[in-house]
């Protein structure tokens, strides 16, 4: 049976940029941001199934849940930026 998340879906393959420079530089820290992201992810799920299990430090599921939450922001503003961005260089006039 395949496991479904959040985290899943983040850790799917992210096509690389080729080239040097700032470009390659750039596509490293977003594919960083999105691992870190799917890591946040996954230790909050691993958190909230600890406690349907059992006892567990109410703190510990709450810092879990929002560092998840503020990583999945952060990658949807990042998404956010770049579609704004390639929109406007499409409209841009040659």
């Amino acid at each position: 049976m395949m496991k479904v998340g959040a985290a899943n879906l983040l850790t799917q393959d992210v096509p690389s940029v080729k080239g040097t420079g700032a470009g390659a530089q750039f596509g490293d820290v977003l594919q960083s941001a999105i691992k870190q992201a799917a890591d946040a992810i996954g230790k909050s799920e691993a958190v909230e199934r600890k406690a349907a299990l059992g006892p567990v430090d109410v703190h510990e599921v709450a810092t879990a849940i929002t560092d998840a939450e503020a990583m999945l922001q952060t990658l949807v503003g990042i998404r956010d930026k770049l579609v704004s961005a390639y929109n406007e260089l499409v409209r841009t006039p040659i």
